[in-house]
């Protein structure tokens, strides 16, 4: 009797723990317009300048990863270069071409930190090139249709597949549309179909970077959701759950496969906020954007104190950096990866210093020889500024 009850008691006690793992963790937000110091979130900014040969000419780093010694970028030109931590070129990964190790369109890329390997879709041939570090080509992995795609530690593949429809006015039935979950193999091992349209057929439901890898685990930001999916099981189970107050969007209006008229959807568009998006993540803290009309809003959302700092993006006060908080689109420790274009950096640098006296830009240079060396010897014309920003 008593070990039957002591087996009871363990059995509940497994079933809560499973519970409290899986329920989501809610980010509260509200949309304000008051200032943010940057040292109220960052403690420490530092700078990269990219090398600026013509045969690695960026324009928009889509995704950047810091590896031990390596970043590595895939740029909004679809292609994938390599440069040393302090910004030095290294190499282009793969050619354009039809060959062994050859691609003709990029669509995404996952860095695979544990083994050193760079894998990128091929979204022409419906194939992973996969790669390592020092640019030789491994393998190719077949049997992918996808978008978006990332990797877990198990060496598995999760990806988002849309078979392409019309948008829009002229939409007659849904986007059929699914995340899936396979081998390297490219068997599927999970289908999780049209589980992730909200709201009726007015809109896609991912984009090209919507699955991020943290920790060897997989996150899912599908758009117009104010849900993140983490993989877990062969499950994607809801992680983060956004909310927003009065201006989230009704539950009435989350059914799944509902079909809304266009003026209801026109309503949900400006009285609600109705997406998160540019989700990242580090052990200690959340990052994400949402939009307000022509407004973006930043979200820092810190795990241990649950607590979220939201800010405007013209509200963010440069007292650390001295630059815009720009772009993010990477992580490495309890860092976010972000960028910001030379012809930007170059005017926010003049204009900062053109309000200084001279003895104030004389402590500036002695204060931050790095950034000021950075800002004397850039041109307008070169590749984008690397900025890596530490959370306190």
């Amino acid at each position: 009797m008593k070990r039957t009850f002591a087996i009871t008691i363990a059995f509940l006690q497994l079933t809560l723990l499973s519970f409290a793992q899986t329920k989501p963790i809610t980010i509260k937000c509200k949309a304000s317009d008051e200032k943010v110091n940057v040292s109220d979130v960052f403690s420490s900014v530092d700078f990269i300048k990219l090398e600026t040969p013509k045969e690695s000419l960026l324009t928009y780093p889509a995704d950047i990863q810091l590896v031990d010694d390596y970043l590595i970028i895939f740029d909004g030109t679809r292609k994938i270069y390599v440069y040393t931590k302090d910004g030095k070129f290294v190499r282009q990964i793969g050619r354009f071409g039809r060959g062994p190790g050859e691609y003709v369109q990029l669509a995404d890329m996952i860095v695979d930190k544990q083994n050193h390997l760079i894998e990128i879709y091929e979204d022409f041939t419906r194939r992973i090139l996969v790669y390592d570090f020092n640019g030789k080509f491994i393998k190719t992995n077949n049997g992918f249709v996808a978008s978006s795609i990332g990797k877990d530690n198990k060496g598995n593949y999760l990806y988002f597949s849309e078979y392409y429809g019309l948008h829009g006015k002229d939409v007659k039935e849904p986007l059929d549309t699914e995340v899936l979950l396979a081998d390297a193999k490219g068997n599927t091992l999970s289908t999780f179909k049209n589980d992730f349209i909200p709201w009726g057929k007015f809109q896609a439901a991912a984009n090209a970077s919507c699955i991020k890898e943290f920790g060897g685990e997989l996150y899912f930001n599908p758009q117009r959701s104010c849900t993140i999916y983490k993989l877990d099981n062969l499950r994607l189970k809801p992680c983060y759950q956004v909310d927003f107050g009065e201006k989230s969007v009704p539950e009435k209006y989350l059914a799944l496969g509902q079909e809304l008229d266009k003026e209801t959807y026109k309503t949900l568009q400006s009285n609600y906020i109705t997406e998160v998006w540019g989700f990242e993540q580090t052990d200690k803290n959340v990052y994400f954007k949402f939009r307000v009309g022509r407004e973006i809003y930043l979200v820092f959302y810190n795990k241990k104190q649950a607590k979220s700092i939201v800010v405007p993006l013209k509200s963010f006060v440069n007292d650390l950096a001295f630059v815009n908080f720009y772009s993010v689109n990477g992580t490495v420790d309890n860092k976010v990866i972000g960028y910001v274009s030379a012809i930007d950096f170059k005017k926010q640098m003049d204009d900062y210093l053109s309000k200084l006296s001279a003895e104030k830009v004389s402590e500036f240079k002695s204060s931050n020889p790095k950034l000021y060396d950075i800002y004397q010897n850039t041109t307008i014309d070169d590749n984008p500024i690397i900025s890596i920003y530490s959370f306190k």
